[in-house]
């Protein structure tokens, strides 16, 4: 006697092959296309924006042009840390590999 209605085992395996086209889909999309867009226009200070919509708090503050070469030749602490440019504005977060050695403990104390 054959029952009318939805069979989910006829459609597993359709369904199953869609769902891992689209896992496949999402793995092959590049990291710079899976992150959301950067807020257009520029900061209050003049600097392009780094971060998203709605992370304002992680944008890297401006720096004095006077202090830029020493920050720059300091290195990066972290990913939050930019690279400067002569303006004083952030040009780019820090990525994994310039990530450089924290300083010695007693080197920050005057």
């Amino acid at each position: 006697m054959a029952q009318a209605g939805y069979n989910m085992w006829s459609e597993a395996p359709q369904q199953m092959v869609q769902l891992i086209t689209t896992g496949l889909l999402l793995l092959s999309m590049s990291p710079a296309a899976a992150q959301p867009a950067v807020m257009p226009g520029d900061t209050f200070n003049g600097c392009r924006w780094l971060v998203p919509a709605g992370q304002s708090l992680f944008q890297p503050r401006k720096l004095e042009p006077q202090d830029v070469a020493a920050k720059n030749a300091r290195g990066c602490l972290s990913q939050l840390d930019a690279i400067y440019g002569a303006d004083g504005c952030p040009k780019r977060f820090c990525s994994y590999d310039e990530i450089g050695p924290l300083p010695e403990q007693n080197s920050l104390i005057p």
